[in-house]
């Protein structure tokens, strides 16, 4: 070989020189393009089974008895390894920043009861409801006692004859002939006056027989001309005005 300084590569029978001198190649041509070499084969002069070969830059063309090759620095992928042993547990790493709220889940299934708690204070009354439908009637109950008899009430009466003078009366009866008796010159009117406010109460009154003139028929009206005077008007049955005897009783309340 005719190289006056050079470097040898053999892969096989391949041989690669990178010469300089006369036949250096530019500088570039040692240096990959993209992790790739471009070169220049041709047997050498002894006409063995090697083969010359010179690196060459990615656009500079081969002479004439050269022929034109490229080849990358990677070669093809190798099989898989085995399985390496695991390696020692690293050192704790920084805690990241806090990630973003996730979406709610499902519900989750209902837990046991829990323990009955204490009784609460006691709230405020409420309104007042509506009044409600009136209920079905209850069965009668049972007759209570007779009661204590009440104290007795003052009594107001007074029998009169039909001259208007007195038979007999209560002790609360006024026996004053100006305000108990017959008015004078009148037919069928009387008044009888008592001790006490007698205007709540009521007066009835009724003819009765004085034995010598039989059976008297006819009607009374009655009326009050003070509180505590009552005034008796007394008719035949066909009205007309009468003088006779009669009874009044006045009950109270």
């Amino acid at each position: 070989m005719n190289a006056s300084k050079g470097i040898l590569i053999s892969v096989g029978t391949l041989v690669v020189a990178a010469t300089v001198g006369p036949f250096a190649t530019r500088a570039e041509a040692q240096i990959p393009s993209n992790g790739v070499f471009y070169g220049c084969i041709r047997l050498d002069r002894d006409q063995d089974e090697s083969r010359n070969v010179r690196l060459v830059a990615q656009d500079e063309p081969c002479r004439h008895n050269e022929t034109r090759v490229q080849w990358s620095m990677t070669g093809p992928a190798g099989p898989v390894g085995p399985q390496g042993i695991a390696g020692p547990t690293g050192a704790q790493g920084i805690a990241g920043p806090t990630g973003a709220h996730g979406a709610t889940g499902p519900a989750g299934p209902a837990g046991a009861a829990g323990a009955t708690g204490a009784n609460g204070v006691t709230g405020p009354a409420g309104p007042q409801g509506p009044t409600g439908a009136t209920g079905p009637q209850g069965p009668k109950g049972d007759n209570g006692g007779t009661g204590p008899t009440g104290p007795a009430g003052p009594k107001f009466f007074a029998r009169m004859n039909a001259d208007g003078t007195i038979v007999t009366a209560s002790d609360n009866m006024d026996p004053n002939p100006n305000f108990t008796g017959k008015f004078n010159n009148s037919t069928g009117q009387y008044q009888v006056r008592f001790f006490a406010d007698i205007s709540q109460c009521v007066p009835v009154s009724t003819l009765h027989s004085d034995g010598s003139a039989g059976t008297i028929v006819g009607f009374t009206t009655n009326g009050f001309t003070s509180s505590s005077q009552v005034s008796v008007h007394l008719f035949a049955p066909n009205g007309t005005p009468i003088n006779a005897p009669y009874d009044v009783v006045v009950t109270c309340p």
